[in-house]
C-alpha cells in the first residue's frame, strides 16, 4: 500500500507529541542558544559606552552559537524520531564539524532562493520548497549532502510534491508564529498595563526579547516540523520509487 504524506494535523501533532514528551532532552540546546540573547538584549537596555562594541560581539556569538545548536538539534530530533539513543556531549562535538559544510549549504540555499526573489517573487518561493531541506541532507545523509549535491537533492526529494510540501511546511509555522505573536503582544500588554507604546524604545526592547526568547524555546518544535516532514517525504518517495520500479526492490 502507497505510503501518503502526513497531513497538516498529523504533521502537528506528531511535531507537537515529540517536542513535549522529549522536551528535557531539549533544555541544554535551548539554554546555549538563550544565554547570548539575553545578555544582548540586557546590554542593549542598560546601554553605556561599551555596549555596541558588546552587542557587536555578542552578535557574532549568536551567529555562530545557532549555525552549531541547529545542526545539534536536527541530529537529535532525527534520532529521537527514530527511537534511537541521544548523547548530547558527543552531538555537540560532531555538530562542531559539521559546521562549514553546514553553513556552505546554507549561504548556497540562500543565494539561489535570494536570486529568485531578484528574478521573481514566484521563482525564489519555488526554490524555498525545492532546495529547503538541504541543510537536513547535509546533516543527516551521507550521500550527496555537500554544497551544491545537498540542494539537488533536496529538490529531487520535493520534485512532483511542490504544492504538497509547500503546505506542510507554510501551515504548520505560519499557525506556531501566529500564535507566539498573540501571546507575546499579551504579554506585553500585561506588562505594560496596557500602555503599548509601539515608538517607546524600552517597550520595543521588552518585545523583542520576549519574542525571541519564546522562539528559542520552540526552536525545537520547528526543528520537529521540519525533520519529521523530511523523513515522511524521504518515505514516500522511497515507496514510491519501489511502486515504480518494483523490479528494482525484487
Amino acid at each position: 500500500m502507497e505510503q501518503k504524506l502526513f497531513s497538516v494535523s498529523e504533521l502537528l501533532s506528531k511535531s507537537w507529541d515529540l517536542y513535549i514528551k522529549n522536551f528535557q532532552k531539549f533544555y541544554y540546546p535551548i539554554l546555549i542558544m538563550l544565554a547570548p540573547y539575553v545578555l544582548f538584549y540586557l546590554i542593549q537596555y542598560l546601554g553605556g559606552p561599551a555596549a555596541i562594541m558588546l552587542m557587536m560581539i555578542l552578535f557574532a556569538l549568536m551567529i555562530f552559537i545557532n549555525l552549531w545548536i541547529a545542526i545539534v538539534l536536527i541530529d537529535l530530533v532525527n534520532q529521537i524520531y527514530h527511537n534511537q539513543p541521544t548523547d548530547f556531549n558527543k552531538m555537540l562535538e560532531t555538530s562542531f564539524r559539521k559546521i562549514p559544510s553546514f553553513l556552505l549549504v546554507a549561504l548556497l540555499n540562500f543565494l539561489v532562493i535570494l536570486g529568485g526573489f531578484i528574478l521573481l517573487i514566484i521563482p525564489g518561493i519555488i526554490f524555498i520548497v525545492w532546495y529547503g531541506f538541504a541543510s537536513y541532507i547535509n546533516i543527516l545523509e551521507e550521500k550527496d549532502n555537500k554544497g551544491i549535491a545537498a540542494l539537488k537533492s533536496s529538490k529531487t526529494l520535493v520534485q512532483g510534491r511542490w504544492l504538497a510540501t509547500f503546505i506542510r511546511l507554510m501551515v504548520p509555522s505560519l499557525l506556531i508564529y501566529l500564535l507566539v505573536m498573540i501571546i507575546v503582544v499579551a504579554l506585553v500588554y500585561m506588562l505594560t498595563g496596557g500602555n503599548i507604546n509601539t515608538e517607546s524604545y524600552e517597550q520595543t526592547i521588552l518585545m523583542n526579547s520576549i519574542s525571541t526568547i519564546i522562539f528559542l524555546i520552540l526552536g525545537p518544535l520547528f526543528t520537529a516540523l521540519a525533520v519529521i516532514l523530511y523523513n515522511n517525504l524521504k518515505e514516500t518517495k522511497q515507496e514510491t520509487n519501489k511502486i515504480e520500479n518494483p523490479q528494482i526492490s525484487q
